[in-house]
């Protein structure tokens, strides 16, 4: 059996997300579809009626994204997408389940994977040109199929708004 393409992926580490995007060599439409793009590295998704957001589980080699069914679907991208950031930074578990909550996770990581997942969701190059073809925040979320905050939070990051 050969080895799951996140593992690969870890490996490559450190991989910026611009790059794993280059990389799987998408049709460039937006926005991302991270749940075909999580399968397609051989990780599952599974919905949960769990009140947190999400976690990631790897058991036997096998990793699985879990997803609350209660939170917004662009929550649930975003989440499969900072999941998908700790396999790709090569992020340590202490167990086998990673939960955003967890009391013993420092916070630098869950940042680190915050922003890889803003640049996975909303590439640079990409924003820089939506933000100057849409009058609104309102659009431009909507195109990158992302939150206002996380839109917010992206064009502050980019130095395009303050």
């Amino acid at each position: 059996m050969s080895e799951p393409v996140w593992k690969k992926i870890r490996e490559a580490a450190p991989l910026n997300a611009e790059g794993l995007l280059a990389g799987l060599d998408l049709d460039q439409s937006f926005p991302v579809d991270v749940e075909a793009v999580a399968q397609g590295m051989g990780i599952g998704i599974e919905r949960t009626a769990d009140d947190e957001d999400g976690c990631l589980v790897i058991e036997d080699g096998k990793a699985t994204i879990k997803i609350s069914e209660r939170v917004a679907p662009v929550r649930q991208r975003f989440t499969i997408a900072h999941e998908l950031g700790h396999l790709a930074l090569g992020h340590e578990f202490e167990r086998t389940i990673h939960r955003d909550v967890s009391p013993q996770r420092p916070w630098k990581v869950e940042r680190e994977a915050n922003a890889w997942a803003a640049q996975f969701l909303m590439p640079e190059d990409r924003v820089r040109v939506v933000a100057k073809a849409l009058s609104s925040l309102e659009e431009m979320a909507s195109y990158f199929n992302v939150s206002t905050d996380a839109m917010i939070y992206r064009l502050k990051d980019l130095g395009i708004i303050d």
